[in-house]
């Protein structure tokens, strides 16, 4: 398999990062809510194997028994390891908790889990979606235009819930997955969007809307995923996008400098670690909530991922690979 540029492995550093500071320190000038948990879904979305534009039958089965192993494997595996250093509740309230997932699964160390169960709901159900549409007997240009409104009213929807929410949270994530999957399919429209001069807008865009919200607090970007809180149809899309890309810019030149390269390069290969194991790393840190604690989340996660992968058994059980 081709290696991924280390471009994106930068941004994947940077999100990463971005997700720990989020759970460790308040921030006053960004609020990395505005892009972190929505830039991972538009990079699984970007580097999606799915396709409307042919007719290649999709192996359900195949496709299942790969997320499965990529993200239900680990998921269990972590849920158990860190149960047995942690029991911070009883076995069988812990085992309800880890087998309903997402927002009913909100402890010590596995508040940020839900992601990984919108993951395997929502690419799961973004693959069938691409699927169905690719059996239909419609015009290429027809087919991509339903799919867009499909989703265009996905994101009304999950808009709408935050005035009339859901009464009780859904099993895995599949509340939450109803905006991630919105966020797959604008990384998936991504794809072949080569690079242009007029891109540099978006720094300044960014940094601007950064300027923006410092002066006038009350213009913001209201989106926590996990709660499900979304506030404007569309500053909730536009913002995300922004600083995703403008990450991307700041990857690509980071990518030109190598040892800064090859640090956030071997980082960004670990982040599926670093998101599994950084809240308990948080929730043992004897010290008030610091930088530090923020480095030892990411530096040890990357040192955690860097053991693992020396091993099949551990590979398998804790990287899904």
């Amino acid at each position: 398999m081709k290696e991924r540029k280390i471009e994106y492995e930068i941004l994947k550093a940077i999100l990463i990062i971005s997700i720990v500071v989020g759970h460790t320190l308040a921030t006053s000038l960004i609020n990395v809510f505005w892009y972190h948990v929505p830039g991972f879904f538009m990079l699984t979305g970007y580097f999606s194997k799915s396709s409307i534009l042919d007719g290649k039958y999709l192996n359900i089965n195949s496709v299942l028994i790969n997320r499965l192993r990529r993200y239900v494997l680990p998921y269990f595996s972590y849920s158990i390891v860190l149960y047995i250093l942690f029991q911070q509740e009883p076995v069988i309230k812990n085992l309800v908790r880890v087998l309903l997932g997402g927002g009913w699964n909100v402890g010590l160390y596995s508040y940020p889990f839900w992601f990984i169960n919108a993951l395997f709901v929502t690419t799961i159900a973004f693959d069938l979606i691409l699927c169905a549409f690719r059996k239909v007997q419609f015009r290429i240009v027809e087919k991509k235009v339903m799919v867009a409104s499909l989703f265009t009213v996905v994101w009304m929807f999950i808009h709408c819930s935050t005035v009339y929410p859901f009464l009780i949270y859904l099993p895995w994530s599949i509340g939450q997955s109803l905006g991630a999957i919105v966020f797959v399919y604008v990384g998936f429209m991504m794809k072949g969007v080569t690079l242009k001069w007029w891109h540099c807008i978006f720094p300044f865009f960014a940094i601007g809307f950064i300027l923006l919200h410092y002066f006038h607090p009350e213009i913001d970007c209201h989106l926590n995923m996990c709660p499900m809180t979304y506030r404007n149809i569309v500053i909730d899309i536009i913002i995300p996008l922004v600083f995703v890309i403008t990450f991307y810019i700041l990857s690509l030149g980071l990518s030109r400098i190598p040892w800064i390269s090859a640090a956030l390069g071997y980082v960004g290969s670990a982040s599926f670690t670093i998101f599994f194991i950084h809240a308990a790393v948080i929730a043992v840190w004897p010290w008030s909530m610091t930088w530090w604690t923020v480095l030892s989340a990411v530096y040890g996660g990357t040192l955690l991922h860097l053991i693992l992968n020396k091993f099949n058994i551990t590979r398998i059980l804790f990287i899904g690979k």
